[in-house]
């Protein structure tokens, strides 16, 4: 390597007097574009507004459950742990026509906390469920109908599949 009296070059080939930058090495590039990645990540997740998905979230729960459901409150994601969490506050789920008018479930905030190493693994684990003053109101119709069986009324029952608690 050259001795920086003969090359007159500093960090990076800035020329001593004057400027005149080398290009990165790939390896250099590569690392400084990770970083960058890195930075805008973490940038997102700190500054994004969870509350931007209360409509999305309830349309994909309304399709799911086939039935009406509304989030009124807040979202809080906990994403920085072995063990994230999020809290939906005002869930309200609504009874299918024949049931009433009523909703069927109303939770004022409930909580979920997953165990990330496990989800990493492809098993979704809830390490905590918890819904505060829930209220839950069950209906079995005379034809056998029951408020709590989601899905399309027009296809056959599937047994519920539920993660590990």
């Amino acid at each position: 390597m050259a001795s920086l009296a003969h090359d007159q070059r500093g960090p990076w080939g800035l020329r001593q007097g004057g400027v005149h930058w080398r290009r990165p090495t790939r390896r250099e590039a590569l690392g400084l574009g990770g970083l960058t990645f890195v930075a805008v990540v973490i940038a997102a997740v700190v500054m994004f507004q969870w509350n931007w998905l209360r409509g999305p979230l309830a349309g994909a729960i309304s399709g799911r459950l086939h039935r009406p459901v509304a989030i009124t409150g807040d979202l809080e994601v906990h994403t920085w742990s072995l063990s994230p969490s999020a809290t939906v506050e005002g869930l309200t789920i609504s009874n299918p026509a024949w049931a009433g008018r009523e909703p069927m479930t109303v939770i004022p905030s409930l909580t979920v906390r997953i165990r990330l190493p496990q989800l990493l693994r492809g098993r979704l684990v809830l390490q905590e469920v918890r819904a505060v003053r829930p209220q839950v109101h069950l209906v079995r119709a005379a034809d056998g109908r029951a408020n709590w069986m989601f899905g399309d009324p027009r296809q056959p029952p599937q047994p519920l599949k539920l993660p590990a608690i």
